[in-house]
């Protein structure tokens, strides 16, 4: 596929981390190999989320990464590379937000 870099990618935010500004992009591809789902680039401050996902899955791979982001800016190397550990919270995270809206007001 070759997709030029304004079809490829597509701006959707900007978030905060740990003071950081990050700029959240979806993209039809992550990788050469097609397997990722969502990317975190600690040297450019970006986070690439796989385009061609619903919704929900989308808002979860953005919850991973921001937790891959996280984890690596306060040193927690081992734990910042555990997939499961990281697809775990993720998902509990996103589940116990989404089903209690009202749980904090900011």
């Amino acid at each position: 596929m070759n997709y030029s870099k304004q079809e490829e990618r597509s701006e959707i935010m900007k978030i905060k981390i740990l003071s950081q500004e990050y700029e959240v992009i979806e993209e039809k591809v992550i990788d050469r190999d097609g397997n990722l789902l969502g990317q975190v680039n600690l040297i450019t401050n970006e986070i690439s989320i796989c385009s061609d996902m619903p919704k929900e899955k989308k808002e979860i791979t953005l919850l991973h990464e921001i937790l891959h982001a996280i984890l690596q800016q306060l040193a927690f190397h081992e734990e910042c590379d555990n997939e499961n550990l990281i697809s775990g919270l993720s998902t509990g995270i996103y589940q116990v937000l989404r089903d209690n809206k009202n749980l904090f007001t900011f």
